[in-house]
């Protein structure tokens, strides 16, 4: 990002927040895996300005409302979608609805799972920021959730910069980026001390890993001079993650040729962590560090007291045991 570009981009990031918001209506259900493969959203990745999620092409400097693909249900809340010009690189704006794909937020869906996880709200993300960017340009941000009012984050990893990691699974090292004025990535450190670059780099808390989520006022929170939201999160030292999430990333080394100008990621969060009843997701949010593009989405899940959640434990063992021993009875 340029610095001359620093109020526009402030301006379209506000129109971001309005566009890309839906309102709280429940989340949809979905039979989701988090595997990296966004097929089972529906989404199609294909290079070019060729993936599904996109119904126009948008050029780049210019700006668009975002895209919403309907959920599987009618009536629920919408998925947050804009996929802009893939061929733009580096150059030019690469703010909110724009090219730039190196920093291209492209897909954001929420769904909460079927059956047994009928807790669990599953993510999706598709996006340009790939681990072969090269150090200057690669600076994932964390995943927030606010719930009810409450601020929450999902470390989301992502290693040295430049370097081709294929996958950020469950426990991967976390990573924290310093950034120029610019918004360039000058300087990273992974959760394991490992450090690159220069700047002043803060030590991170060991157990930052990949998928740990933390409440926000368990650490400090970074946003750049021109963002209107954190994007990095750094817990701090002695203080515990409330929970996991399970998180993998897909990159161009694991992916056809055709969609190698992305990369997907995908969790599934345990919503028990974050209470029962009515739950409401204020907020689900994913950026790059540097703020260049960012979608969010809202929404609504119901989650049973954990009374309820011990009963219907104890239904599927009481009905597992008539199973078994219904196998038992000698046949006449």
């Amino acid at each position: 990002m340029k610095t001359n570009r620093l109020a526009q981009t402030a301006a379209l990031l506000l129109m971001a927040g309005a566009a890309t918001t839906a309102l709280a209506l429940p989340i949809a259900a979905a039979n989701v895996s988090v595997d990296g493969n966004l097929t089972d959203w529906g989404v199609t990745i294909a290079n070019n300005n060729l993936s599904n999620i996109q119904p126009k092409t948008v050029g780049s400097g210019s700006s668009s409302p975002a895209c919403t693909v309907p959920a599987p249900q009618p009536g629920t809340a919408p998925w947050a979608c804009e996929d802009t010009d893939d061929n733009a690189g580096t150059s030019g704006l690469v703010g909110p609805q724009h090219g730039g794909q190196n920093y291209d937020v492209e897909f954001l869906g929420a769904a909460r799972g079927t059956g047994l996880n009928s807790n669990t709200l599953f993510v999706g993300i598709a996006n340009g920021l790939r681990p072969d960017n090269g150090f200057s340009l690669y600076a994932p941000g964390d995943l927030w959730i606010r719930v009810n009012g409450v601020q929450y984050v999902v470390e989301m990893g992502g290693g040295i910069g430049g370097t081709t990691t294929t996958s950020q699974s469950l426990g991967a090292l976390g990573a924290y980026y310093v950034l120029d004025s610019n918004g360039y990535t000058i300087g990273v450190r992974q959760s394991d001390g490992t450090s690159a670059g220069s700047g002043t780099i803060p030590t991170m808390n060991a157990s930052q890993t990949v998928g740990s989520i933390w409440n926000v006022s368990q650490g400090t929170t970074f946003q750049t001079a021109w963002a209107i939201a954190p994007t990095e999160f750094r817990a701090n030292a002695g203080e515990t993650p409330i929970g996991q999430a399970s998180a993998v990333y897909a990159t161009l080394n694991v992916t056809p040729a055709g969609q190698n100008q992305h990369a997907m990621i995908e969790a599934s969060i345990d919503m028990t962590l974050f209470g029962s009843g009515n739950l409401t997701i204020d907020e689900l949010r994913w950026d790059p560090a540097c703020f260049n593009d960012v979608l969010s989405v809202t929404g609504t899940m119901s989650v049973p007291e954990p009374s309820s959640l011990a009963l219907l434990g104890l239904g599927w063992m009481a009905f597992a045991g008539l199973r078994r021993r219904s196998r038992r009875l000698p046949i006449a």
